[in-house]
């Protein structure tokens, strides 16, 4: 991941984790079969390298992480519209459930 990010000069942070373990996984079978040919498993290797550098993260700039999960741990509340209509209670550290 870090040598894909390198390659392809941006930050490691720009890269997707899960994209690129999901390319690992799917190809692994490929890096199995080139066992016993170095030249061919090095080539592979760089190919799959350069690929892993294009998994990139999407990012969206209006998206907003609001404090409360679909799930309830304690102290937040319930996610009960979608997260772009969805505000949180200004008393969100006294929030109890009603009964």
């Amino acid at each position: 991941m870090q040598q894909a990010a390198t390659e392809a000069g941006m930050a490691i942070s720009e890269v997707s984790m899960k994209g690129i373990l999901d390319l690992v996984t799917t190809h692994h079978h490929s890096f199995q079969s080139l066992r016993f040919k170095q030249r061919q498993r090095e080539q592979f290797r760089q190919e799959l390298i350069s690929v892993c550098a294009t998994r990139t993260l999407v990012i969206r700039p209006f998206r907003q992480e609001p404090r409360a999960k679909k799930r309830r741990s304690k102290p937040y509340q319930l996610l009960t519209a979608p997260r772009d209509v969805f505000y949180d209670i200004p008393h969100k550290e006294n929030y109890r459930k009603p009964a």
